[in-house]
C-alpha cells in the first residue's frame, strides 16, 4: 500500500524541499531577530487565497516567512533584502493548470508545423504550403492546430492538401481539439488506409461516396497514419518541453498536470528535472486506456509523490470522446444520428477492477469526461471503488465536463471529486456554433461547462487549459468565464464576430481561486502552494494591473510582470 495520509504528505514534501516545517497559522509578532528576507514584496494588492489581505509578503530561501502589514514586515529587511513594489498590479498564488498537453504545446513551438489561430481554409492552405516551402525536400510535413469550424462539417480533404504540397512529400495535421486529424493522399497511401480499410475501434475514417478515404480522421483511426510518421527524437522532445514550460511562466503559470504521458515521457520530466530544467512544479497523469496491457508492477514503480517539483500521482482514463465530432458520450442521442456518442470502456466491470487498483496504489483517477453519460459512468466506477477498498476516492478529477447533470451532483459530493473545465471554449466561435449548436437544445447549449451552477452546488471547480487545445493563458479562460464574451482561441488569434455566449457567468475570485487554491486541494498540493500563506513555497505571480480593479473585458490583456517557483524568478523581472 502507497496511500499517505494527507498531513504525513505534506511534512514529506517540506522535509525534502530541504526546510523545517512551519505550522500555517497566524504570523506572531517579528522582532528585530528575524533572518533577512531574499524578497519583500509590499505596496500593493495581494491576493492571498486564504480570506486574507496582507499588505507585505516576505519570501527567505523559497519559503514565505511572512505575510502581514508594512510595520511587521520591517524586521525582514537587510542589506541584501529584494524589495519590490507591487504597484498598480496585483501579488497572487501562482497559476496551477490541471490538465494540460506541454510536449503537445512545445513541439508547435519548436519543430511542427503550427497553424492555430486561422479561422479561413484558405489562410490554413497558404500556411501549410509555407510550412512546405520551408521543409522542403523532407518525407513528412507534421502539423497541428487547424480550426474545426474552418472546414464545412469539420472535414478538410485530402485533395486540398495535395494542392499545396511538393511532389512526394505526405503531410499529417491534427486539428485544435486532438481529436481529429487531417491527412494528405500520400499520408493515407504510406498508412495503408484504402476503400477496403475497415474503422478502428473507437475511430473514424471519413469516406468519399466511392468509400475511398476522404481525408479526415477521428479519434482512433488516427492512430493509423501517426504510426507511419519520424519519430520525434528524445532531445526533441524534451526540448519541446522546456519550451512549452518558459511559455507557461509567461503566463505565471507554476505547476502543470500533463494530462496523459507514458512511462518514457516520465523518464523524459525526470531526467529534466535531475538536470535542473524543470521551470514549473510538473505533476503526471499515466495514461492507461482500455487496450491496455494490465501491468499493475510497472504502475506501482512509476508511482512517485516525495519530490515537491516532481510527482507521478495520477492516472488518467479517458471514458470519451468529444462533442465537437460526436464522440461525446451522452445520456440523450444525437439529433438525427440516433446515438449516445462513444463510450471507450464498454467493459465498464475491468474499469473497475482497474480504479480500484489505482487507487489502492494511492493514485488519482483523472477522467476524461465532456458528456453526461461519461460523467454518470466515472461516478459508478467511483462508487464502486470505494465499496470494494472501504475507503474514499482520492480527490478524483473529471475534466471538461460540457455537460452535468443535476442528478449526478450527489454523487459528485460523495466522490469528493473536483471538476476541471476550460472556461476558454465556452465561446461562440465556429466550432461551437457550427459543430455543438446543432445537437444541443437551447437548454443544454446555455448549460454547456455549467462552471456557475457548479460553484453554486458547492462543488469544486478548478482550471486547466488543454493546451495546445486553445492557448494555456489563464487569464483568456478567466475572463470568458467572466464576461461571456469572446477572447482568442489561440494566443495571437482573432475572435471575429461573436455573440455572447448564453448561460450564466461565474465571479472572478472563483475563478481565482480554480487556478490556484482549489487547484491545489484538488492535487494534494494545498499544504505547499496555491495561496500565500507562512510556510508555503513561494510560487507567486505579480501582474502588471489588478484584474480585481481592471473592467472584466480588460482581464485577458494584463501583462505578467514576473513568476517565481520556490522564490526563484522564472520569468520577468521586478524593475
Amino acid at each position: 500500500m502507497r496511500v499517505i495520509p494527507g498531513f504525513a504528505r505534506i511534512l514529506i514534501l517540506v522535509l525534502v524541499a530541504g526546510v523545517a516545517p512551519v505550522a500555517l497559522a497566524e504570523n506572531p509578532m517579528p522582532n528585530r531577530t528575524e533572518a533577512p528576507a531574499d524578497i519583500i514584496f509590499s505596496g500593493g494588492a495581494i491576493y492571498s487565497a486564504e480570506g486574507t489581505t496582507p499588505q507585505a509578503v516576505a519570501i527567505r530561501d523559497g519559503v514565505i516567512v511572512y505575510t502581514g502589514d508594512e510595520q511587521g514586515v520591517a524586521a525582514f529587511r537587510g542589506d541584501e533584502t529584494k524589495a519590490v513594489v507591487i504597484g498598480d498590479g496585483l501579488l497572487l498564488p501562482g497559476f496551477i493548470d490541471a490538465h494540460v498537453h506541454p510536449v503537445g504545446v512545445g513541439l508547435g513551438l519548436t519543430i511542427h508545423c503550427d497553424v492555430s489561430g486561422i479561422g479561413s481554409a484558405s489562410a490554413i492552405l497558404e500556411r501549410v504550403a509555407d510550412c512546405a516551402a520551408e521543409r522542403q525536400g523532407q518525407a513528412w510535413l507534421v502539423g497541428r492546430g487547424w480550426a474545426l469550424g474552418a472546414f464545412p462539417q469539420s472535414k478538410p480533404t485530402a485533395a486540398a492538401l495535395d494542392a499545396v504540397l511538393p511532389d512526394g512529400m505526405a503531410a499529417f495535421l491534427t486539428a485544435e481539439d486532438g481529436h481529429n486529424a487531417w491527412a494528405s493522399s500520400e499520408a493515407l497511401k504510406r498508412a495503408g488506409i484504402d476503400e477496403h480499410t475497415a474503422d478502428p475501434v473507437g475511430g473514424h475514417i471519413e469516406r468519399l461516396a466511392d468509400s475511398r478515404p476522404q481525408g479526415t480522421l477521428r479519434e482512433r483511426a488516427m492512430e493509423l497514419v501517426a504510426a507511419q510518421l519520424p519519430e520525434v527524437t528524445e532531445a526533441q522532445q524534451k526540448a519541446a518541453l522546456v519550451a512549452a514550460l518558459r511559455q507557461f511562466n509567461g503566463y505565471g503559470i507554476t505547476t502543470v498536470v500533463d494530462a496523459g504521458v507514458d512511462a518514457a515521457r516520465a523518464a523524459q520530466y525526470r531526467q529534466l528535472h535531475e538536470q535542473g530544467a524543470l521551470s514549473a512544479r510538473s505533476l503526471l497523469a499515466l495514461w492507461i486506456g482500455p487496450d491496455w496491457d494490465g501491468n499493475m508492477a510497472q504502475l506501482e514503480s512509476l508511482y512517485s509523490v516525495d519530490d515537491p517539483l516532481f510527482r507521478v500521482a495520477q492516472i488518467k482514463l479517458m471514458l470519451d470522446g468529444v462533442m465537437e465530432n460526436q464522440t461525446a458520450h451522452l445520456s440523450f442521442a444525437y439529433p438525427g444520428l440516433h446515438h449516445h456518442g462513444t463510450r471507450f470502456f464498454e467493459d465498464e466491470s475491468r474499469l473497475v477492477r482497474w480504479a480500484t487498483a489505482f487507487e489502492t496504489m494511492g493514485y488519482q483517477l483523472h477522467f476524461h469526461t465532456v458528456g453526461d453519460a461519461a460523467i454518470s459512468q466515472g461516478l459508478r466506477v467511483l462508487a464502486a471503488s470505494r465499496e470494494a477498498r472501504g475507503a474514499a476516492n482520492h480527490r478524483p478529477v473529471f475534466a471538461h465536463d460540457y455537460l452535468v447533470r443535476p442528478e449526478d451532483y450527489d454523487d459528485l459530493r460523495d466522490a469528493g471529486a473536483y471538476l476541471q473545465l476550460t472556461m476558454l471554449w465556452d465561446q461562440q466561435n465556429d466550432s461551437m456554433v457550427h459543430l455543438n449548436r446543432p445537437y444541443l437544445t437551447d437548454r443544454q447549449y446555455a448549460d454547456l461547462m455549467p462552471a456557475e451552477q457548479l460553484i453554486a452546488a458547492g462543488l469544486p471547480v478548478i482550471g486547466g487549459s488543454d493546451a495546445p487545445v486553445g492557448q494555456a493563458n489563464p487569464l483568456a479562460s478567466i475572463q470568458v468565464a467572466v464576461t461571456g464574451e469572446a477572447v482568442p482561441y489561440f494566443d495571437g488569434g482573432d475572435v471575429g464576430v461573436q455573440k455572447p455566449m448564453p448561460g450564466g457567468r461565474v465571479g472572478l475570485e472563483s475563478m481565482l481561486r480554480a487556478y490556484t487554491i482549489d487547484a491545489a486541494r484538488a492535487l494534494d498540493l494545498d499544504g505547499l502552494v496555491g495561496s500565500i500563506a507562512r510556510g508555503k513555497r513561494a510560487d507567486l505571480v505579480l501582474l502588471a494591473r489588478n484584474p480585481l480593479t481592471v473592467s472584466s473585458d480588460e482581464i485577458y490583456g494584463i501583462p505578467v510582470r514576473a513568476t517565481l517557483l520556490d522564490g526563484r524568478l522564472v520569468f520577468g523581472e521586478f524593475d
